[in-house]
């Protein structure tokens, strides 16, 4: 059970420092507060927000598992039924739009009020299991937290799949009603991936986690626990014995016969013991006649 409790723990660190080593830092970041995302938004202005730090187009050299193709959406503008800002003031409209586990947040379109415009582009990848994204329309504020003031769950089209760049209104609800609050704009396209890109990476990377298993203790053992540094020196030293010979009555008689006065279960047990090596064996045997 130890042994199999050390294994797991060393399959899971070896496993998130290489993921973490791979892929950027802003990964899979949870949403920061409104009150940061407009920080952020005022030191890169005009920018595309991911899980709520500056967004960068995905890199190349990392694909993640399960992994569909690269989906590339435009939020290019929107017209809304109603302005649900101040009196006489226009709302600041901004759209946040999730894929997979992944959210994106466009820049705000300052006094965009019921004709908001974004004209942004993301690129993400597609998880196998996606069929459809979920976006909402925010009224950004000063002194209150953001309103929500539209929504839309939209599946994707199954041309986009097929090569084709689909450029649609899709509808939005909200306070006025299913499908009743305005439409937003959408460009999207998909690009498949080579499987064979998906395999080559997939072997890098378990030979640079073989590679890790051997360095990891040397390379920083402060961050094992005894029991799992163990388990990897363990690892180590049984790697690099000799495979076992079975051990046969052939060999147990060859060996009663050249010490008659040792009993056959002893010499059993040493030649198990050597790994059925019969030279070690016999010097064992040796040393115990004597």
């Amino acid at each position: 059970m130890a042994d199999e409790k050390a294994a797991l723990k060393i399959q899971m660190l070896l496993e998130e420092a290489q993921v973490l080593k791979s892929i950027p830092d802003d990964f899979l970041r949870l949403p920061t507060t409104s009150a940061n995302a407009l920080q952020h938004q005022q030191q890169h202005p005009g920018g595309l927000m991911l899980n709520g730090v500056p967004y960068q187009a995905i890199q190349q050299h990392y694909i993640p598992p399960n992994t569909r193709g690269k989906l590339q959406i435009k939020i290019v503008s929107a017209r809304l039924q109603k302005n649900y800002g101040a009196p006489f003031v226009r709302m600041d409209p901004y759209v946040r739009i999730r894929v997979g586990n992944v959210v994106y947040e466009t820049p705000t379109n300052a006094s965009g009020g019921k004709n908001p415009s974004w004209n942004c582009t993301l690129s993400t990848y597609l998880p196998t299991n996606i069929d459809s994204i979920y976006l909402q329309i925010f009224d950004e504020r000063s002194f209150t937290d953001d309103e929500c003031v539209a929504w839309s769950r939209v599946t994707l089209p199954p041309a986009i799949f097929n090569n084709e760049t689909i450029d649609e209104w899709y509808p939005l609800s909200g306070r006025q009603g299913e499908g009743q609050e305005g439409v937003i704009n959408l460009v999207m396209s998909f690009k498949e991936i080579d499987p064979n890109v998906i395999v080559q990476q997939q072997q890098m990377q378990q030979q640079l986690l073989q590679q890790q298993q051997q360095q990891i203790l040397i390379d920083d053992p402060n961050l094992i626990d005894p029991e799992l540094a163990a388990a990897l020196e363990a690892s180590k030293n049984e790697t690099g014995q000799p495979p076992s010979i079975p051990i046969t009555d052939e060999m147990v008689s060859e060996m009663t016969a050249m010490f008659p006065t040792v009993e056959v279960d002893v010499i059993r047990a040493i030649l198990e013991d050597k790994r059925g090596d019969k030279q070690d064996a016999a010097t064992a045997l040796l040393q115990l006649s004597d």
